[in-house]
């Protein structure tokens, strides 16, 4: 312990006064001032309300190279838009800042960006704008376009059957008899 006596503040100090109640007088550094739409306590921005501007920004882009997404999958597209760019703004982040903090620990920031990439891929995945879900999602495409031809097919001849199969059986016995130039 210490014998010299203890500091008392002023009795003037106080919030009112400028003077902090320790008595001893503030350093003279500032910090800015917060105004509507700064980022001062924004950390990597990964949740921020600008991400969603980015995310639109992304999903239009898809809209103009993936032909194969119909309307209706355009809440899907914006999912996985802001997704993907909370990931990257994660992952920004934690490029800029390092994988560990300065005790060597993993950075909190590493969990969230594991979950935002696997949701990413996910919906990805999904919406075929990967190569192997776009070609898993051309051979469905594929199946689909020749289920729909031959039920087609039996709809056009659901009233002709009986003729077409007298036909065919016409066609087949006439390739089954002997050609013969009508003179025996």
């Amino acid at each position: 312990m210490s014998d010299a006596p203890a500091r008392k503040a002023p009795a003037s100090a106080g919030p009112a006064s400028g003077i902090p109640a320790s008595g001893v007088p503030a350093r003279g550094y500032r910090w800015p001032t917060a105004t509507p739409g700064n980022t001062i306590a924004l950390k990597h921005g990964a949740l921020s309300r600008y991400a969603i501007a980015e995310a639109d920004e992304l999903a239009a882009v898809i809209a103009g190279h993936a032909p194969h997404l119909a309307e209706s999958d355009w809440p899907g597209v914006r999912d996985y838009a802001i997704a993907q760019v909370r990931a990257w703004r994660l992952a920004a982040w934690i490029e800029l800042h390092g994988e560990l903090d300065d005790s060597g620990n993993p950075r909190p920031a590493l969990k969230p960006l594991r979950e935002w990439l696997g949701r990413a891929e996910k919906a990805r995945a999904r919406l075929g704008l990967d190569p192997m879900s776009r070609a898993a999602l051309a051979v469905d495409e594929l199946g689909a376009r020749r289920a729909v031809a031959a039920l087609a097919n039996e709809a056009m001849a659901g009233p002709n059957a009986a003729r077409l199969a007298a036909e065919q059986a016409r066609t087949d016995a006439l390739e089954g008899e002997e050609v013969t130039d009508g003179v025996d």
